[in-house]
């Protein structure tokens, strides 16, 4: 397995997406993100919103493990991840238009 397009995202619960690559079986899963509440981490992967019979959002997800597999993925992946979650964050660049911009 290979992470692929990392994005830190640090948005309420959700640490950062990115893309899983199998590289022996030529497959990649596009757009996983890695969740972290109260000291625990847990990956879900895509997924689309949905209401369910009482109107509660809910996500669809497009791919289901079992939870004893789900456990050992999870902890997989996030052994991959963590090179890239120690990474310091890059402040976006500042910009200034009147200066900058020649008209």
């Amino acid at each position: 397995m290979k992470i692929m397009n990392f994005k830190s995202i640090s948005n309420g619960i959700v640490v950062c997406s990115f893309d899983l690559q199998f590289t022996n079986l030529g497959l990649t899963i596009r757009e996983y993100k890695l969740l972290e509440s109260n000291g625990t981490r847990w990956l879900a992967p895509p997924s689309r919103p949905y209401q369910d019979e009482s109107g509660k959002k809910k996500f669809f997800n497009y791919i289901f493990l079992e939870k004893e597999n789900k456990d050992r993925f999870d902890k997989a992946v996030i052994q991959l991840l963590e090179p890239f979650l120690q990474q310091p964050v890059a402040k976006p660049a500042s910009f200034d238009f009147d200066q900058q911009v020649p008209w």
